[in-house]
């Protein structure tokens, strides 16, 4: 019992972590959904593309800045505090804010002075280089941020962690978008708001580390051949990700347009929340499965099974409506404009979903410092996608690089899974997931045959599809319990939602009881 009760209160602690970081994250994913949707709209594919080009290269410019080390702090953090090794943990947590950000804005100068270069490369107009200078300013405030993040989520402070950007930053550029409306101003305000939401969250964060961190009196210890050596495979690695998950922009951009980078990105955008999902979780279960691989090899196995379980089926409750419901999605946000998008986000869904199976294999790789592997196999998928996607442009266009994208992500995280297998043994629980994937089916199925009986009904495409979204989630709901996906944990995990929130779920506890 004492074992039940230990990895039990494990799976409490991501629970209620993960409440406090979905919750920030809904709230940055809404306004982010509302910042792009008012942006596409106003601003128009050409335009929209250009900004999506320099999230891309700003995204790129902080993974190579960070150098792996964000990797490393959601390790090093929980293991020197576990430890006690005060020492090493004031080392650390200097070198991981100093390297980084002399880095980035070493980078930050580069690419101010390649500006016009990078421009005339993509064969761009002469406005992108002048967004580019702008937007060079934020790198290194982005990966101040980056690292605080990290930071925090390893220290179980997940507000902390979520706030600046996911609300402060968000609430600031909204208002700016807002403004841009109103006043009817062109894209280089809509990037001078984005800079200044990163600064300030940027001050928010700062503000957060002096009040609240460990004050550590001890002379601080570095070892930094050990860190650097355990974050230099994963800094290449985070470089190759970001290459994996941003090819596709590179690519269109260079071989369609920027329009077509803007239709893209639309599609992207929402097939993206399905990975939103299992990093609500990553950051909160490192540091957890870190502490319990060390103590307890079966009280890790049961959190990581139970938590792969929950980001699954979350993921096909979201997945299934954006494959079902695709055209009229895109179509009621972003407008007719958009529509070839179509069968990007449908192609990005069926796999991302999928992709989520094997969401966390690679942490039992970081917790036992096997980031050469994790390196080569990201090398290596990364070669994949750029043949793919530059072999399917020209044939399919953003649908095959979508194709090319959402398939090599797969791969990756299928072959971490095989890997891990050596590591330790995880083995994927299928009867569970094969009655997610049963309740997604027949629950878009019924509302999809609901959505064709109403389509005569005089009333809007966007309240036909609320009010389809409504019956899909009860029947989804329903046959979770029908088919008896749960498990006493998530009674137990029930009863804490309960006291943590003071909501009322006595309905859903006496079904979790009998069932």
């Amino acid at each position: 019992m004492a074992k039940e009760s230990t990895h039990l209160s494990s799976l409490k602690e991501v629970l209620y972590g993960v409440g406090i970081t979905f919750i920030l994250g809904m709230v940055g994913y809404v306004l982010m959904f509302f910042i792009k949707l008012l942006a596409a709209r106003y601003f128009g594919p050409e335009q929209y593309g250009l900004y999506e080009l320099l999230i891309t290269i700003l995204g790129l410019a902080v993974v190579i800045a960070d150098m792996g080390i964000t990797f490393g702090v959601q390790r090093y953090v929980a293991f020197y505090t576990v430890k006690k090794k005060l020492k090493e943990l004031r080392g650390y947590r200097l070198f991981a804010i100093g390297w980084p950000l002399v880095t980035a804005i070493l980078i930050s100068i580069i690419l101010y002075v390649l500006s016009n270069n990078i421009a005339k490369m993509f064969s761009l107009p002469s406005l992108f280089s002048t967004l580019l200078k702008i937007l060079v300013i934020a790198i290194p405030f982005r990966t101040i941020n980056s690292y605080f993040s990290y930071y925090f989520l390893a220290e179980n402070k997940p507000f902390f962690s979520g706030f600046g950007y996911n609300v402060l930053e968000r609430i600031i550029l909204f208002v700016g978008v807002g403004i841009i409306l109103i006043n009817g101003l062109n894209l280089v305000y809509f990037i001078l708001f984005f800079v200044l939401s990163i600064i300030l969250s940027s001050g928010a964060y700062i503000f957060f580390y002096i009040r609240s961190s460990l004050k550590i009196s001890e002379k601080a210890k570095f070892k930094i051949k050990e860190w650097v050596y355990f974050s230099t495979p994963l800094m290449l690695m985070g470089f190759l990700g970001y290459i994996l998950s941003w090819t596709d922009n590179f690519v269109i951009a260079g071989y369609i347009g920027s329009g077509a980078v803007g239709i893209y990105g639309v599609a992207y955008s929402l097939a993206s929340y399905l990975l939103f999902i299992p990093a609500l979780f990553a950051g909160l279960l490192m540091p957890i499965l870190t502490k319990k691989l060390f103590k307890s090899a079966k009280d890790f196995k049961k959190i990581f099974t139970r938590t792969s379980i929950w980001v699954f089926g979350a993921t096909v409750f979201i997945g299934a409506l954006l494959v079902a419901f695709s055209n009229q999605i895109i179509f009621v946000l972003f407008g007719s404009d958009f529509l070839s998008g179509t069968t990007t986000l449908l192609v990005l869904s069926i796999l991302f979903a999928f992709t989520n199976i094997f969401a966390f294999y690679y942490m039992p790789m970081l917790i036992q410092k096997k980031s050469s592997f994790l390196f080569y196999n990201n090398l290596s998928w990364v070669l994949v996608n750029i043949f793919l996607s530059l072999l399917l442009v020209n044939i399919l266009g953003i649908f095959g690089v979508a194709l090319a994208s959402g398939l090599t992500l797969f791969f990756l995280r299928l072959s971490e899974y095989i890997y891990s297998q050596k590591i330790i043994r995880l083995k994927l629980s299928f009867f569970p997931l094969l009655k997610i994937i049963s309740v997604g089916i027949v629950s878009v199925v019924l509302t999809k045959l609901f959505f064709i009986l109403i389509l005569s009904v005089q009333v809007s495409l966007g309240i036909k599809l609320l009010v389809a979204g409504c019956i899909y989630a009860g029947i989804f709901i329903i046959l979770l319990f029908v088919l008896k996906v749960f498990s006493y944990e998530d009674y137990d995990l029930m009863l804490l939602l309960e006291n943590k929130t003071g909501l009322n779920l006595n309905i859903i506890k006496k079904l979790l009881r009998k069932l």
